[in-house]
């Protein structure tokens, strides 16, 4: 074993207090930039999660070169590196890997538009609306949490909950209240009827509502939030 494959061996299973210091030895070592095939996609990996992102540049060529050699992973992992060197220096995403932040949900970073769903599979990602339709299934997750956590996440004043409300619930709740919202205590619900691919009440907060199903899982005309 190589004097780099030792050091990596070590980092892949080292602590948070270990971890810095033998990314520091990994990154004096001029074998780095020779790395290869598998051996690269390790070095990327244990730099892309171990290291700051001042070194993602070299994870993220490590990555491009362990993929042109055909090492599955190394391309889901270069595109994001790639994201991220994108969203640091100022400009949009290309592959849609990074997710931030926003009033409690996770949202997509912007992105260039440069890369199509070809491209996003050529580097072993799914397509751009799988990707998105993954956030939103993450998202509703973590509004029923929420719910049935009756608390707002520390900092927030506000954020979508779920309730699973079935779409009977929700069409009583419009003939009692036509104007589409109703509240329960603190918990508001709103809801629309709309034969479009979603709806977002505005303006002030712009809150993205989710498509109810029938209780068979046909689909309705309902959006709740």
């Amino acid at each position: 074993m190589s004097a780099i494959s030792d050091l990596l061996s070590q980092l892949e299973g080292a602590d948070p207090e270990t971890a810095p210091l033998l990314v520091q030895q990994i990154l004096q070592m001029e074998e780095l930039g020779q790395l290869q095939g598998i051996d690269a996609l390790r070095a990327s990996r244990a730099l892309a999660i171990f290291a700051g992102p001042q070194q993602l540049p070299i994870a993220g060529e490590l990555a491009g070169r362990a993929h042109q050699a055909g090492v599955p992973g190394a391309g889901a992992l270069f595109a994001e590196c790639a994201d991220k060197v994108s969203l640091m220096t100022g400009r949009p995403q290309r592959f849609g890997t990074v997710i931030l932040e926003h009033q409690g949900d996770m949202v997509m970073a912007p992105l260039d538009g440069v890369a199509d769903d070809e491209m996003r599979h050529a580097f072993g990602l799914p397509s751009l609306a799988e990707m998105r339709d993954n956030v939103e299934r993450r998202n509703k997750e973590r509004a029923q949490a929420r719910y049935e956590d009756e608390g707002l996440p520390p900092g927030q004043r506000f954020c979508r909950i779920w309730t699973n409300p079935s779409a009977e619930e929700l069409r009583s709740g419009l003939v009692r209240h036509p104007d589409g919202a109703w509240a329960d205590g603190n918990d508001l619900t709103f809801v629309c009827q709309s034969g479009g691919f979603g709806a977002i009440p505005g303006p002030v907060f712009e809150l993205p509502m989710w498509k109810v199903l029938e209780s068979n899982g046909a689909p309705t005309d309902l959006w709740c939030v």
